[in-house]
């Protein structure tokens, strides 16, 4: 009958109608993924030069105690060319020393760190 035929109709122009919108929800589903795809790739490959960086930064760190022993040193050396004023001074070395010998263990921790 036409009643049966127009409500086909009708119902097909629905489905079609719906089809259509879910189609357009899933290209901006679509779109939007790409763009955060797009964001993590820049991301991750800024991430990855920042972790190559790394290694050659801290290859100075090993010689930061040796530095600070050769201060002691110095600084022993200087103490023992002052005159009796300059007592106060002799502790200086000593301070250095402590703090080389508390940095070494920095650098080799970091070695191991993969």
């Amino acid at each position: 009958s036409t009643e049966e035929a127009s409500a086909s109709v009708e119902e097909m122009a629905a489905n079609v109608k719906q089809n259509a919108e879910n189609a357009s929800q899933t290209e901006a589903i679509a779109r939007q993924s790409a763009k955060d795809a797009e964001a993590s790739g820049i991301a991750a490959g800024q991430a990855g030069e920042a972790m190559q960086t790394i290694p050659q930064k801290t290859t100075i760190l090993p010689g930061i105690p040796r530095q600070a022993y050769l201060l002691a040193v110095n600084a022993a050396v200087d103490a023992g060319r002052a005159d009796e004023h300059c007592r106060g001074g002799r502790g200086v070395p000593l301070d250095v020393r402590k703090l080389a010998r508390c940095t070494e263990a920095g650098p080799a921790h970091l070695a191991h760190v993969p």
